[in-house]
């Protein structure tokens, strides 16, 4: 069974925030990669995803380690993610 999360993502730079379903055996690249599309869709040009761009915990500011999956971060339901 693949198992989910429900977090909160904000981008400062749109005044945005969504709920976003991520499953817990995601990659923080491929979750970098899929919320920056999502957002770069719905931002209509507010938010460009780059290269450099990165996802931090709200809470400690802890950035996102692109090469573990969800499950071994910080991260669990209701944690709020910024995209930076």
């Amino acid at each position: 069974m693949n198992q989910k999360i429900i977090v909160e993502v904000r981008i400062p730079s749109a005044d945005m925030k969504k709920d976003v379903i991520l499953p817990l055996d995601l990659k923080g690249n491929d979750v970098v990669k899929i919320i920056s599309k999502m957002f770069g869709e719905i931002c209509k040009g507010k938010f460009q995803g780059q290269e450099d761009t990165l996802i931090c915990i709200y809470d400690t500011g802890k950035i996102l380690d692109i090469n573990k999956k969800i499950i071994e971060q910080d991260i669990t339901n209701g944690t709020v993610l910024i995209l930076i």
